[in-house]
């Protein structure tokens, strides 16, 4: 344990100062008001790390131009929403079509489609009255097509022609 002068003050506990036994400096008679010092706030920015932080006195005394280096803190909770400013203006002008964007990676390989595959089952001759029709009854990817075909009309009798031998 360190000693403690108690008879003449040393530069430990404070040159010129009586030290008293019981603990501590013995206070002296209180002076005279000073003039306080002014304080002008110089400039204020934000720093780039939280070790950049300062505060800068430009001048000194009797005024003090304070220069601040503070750190952005982290982003503070969500407000609430505010209270609509009024009626919704009218809908603008359609704007003009942007540029064509880059092309974007190719995708996947997709899996095997399945192919459709036909088949006719038939074509029958109607009655020259009825109109034409095609008929797809489609079946587990497959067409099973029907074709109905009008008979013509009969056609003009034609030349007769020369005779064989």
């Amino acid at each position: 344990m360190p000693k403690r002068c108690c008879i003449k003050p040393c530069c430990k506990y404070g040159v010129g100062k009586p030290y008293n036994i019981f603990g501590g400096f013995i206070p002296g008679p209180t002076g005279p008001k000073g003039e306080a010092d002014k304080i002008v706030i110089g400039s204020v920015r934000t720093a780039t790390s939280f070790d950049e932080c300062a505060v800068i006195d430009r001048t000194g005394g009797p005024t003090h131009t304070l220069d601040f280096i503070l750190p952005i803190g982290p982003t503070g909770p969500r407000g609430p929403q505010g209270e609509s400013g009024g009626p919704t203006g009218p809908k603008g002008d359609k704007g003009e079509t942007g540029p064509i964007g880059p092309t974007g990676p190719q995708g996947e390989k997709g899996n095997d489609g399945i192919s459709d595959s036909i088949v006719i089952i038939g074509v029958n001759t109607l009655e020259s009255d009825q109109p034409a029709e095609v008929v797809d009854n489609f079946t587990n990817n497959t067409h099973y097509i029907q074709i109905n075909i009008p008979r013509g009309e009969t056609g003009l009798q034609g030349e007769v022609g020369p005779q064989g031998e």
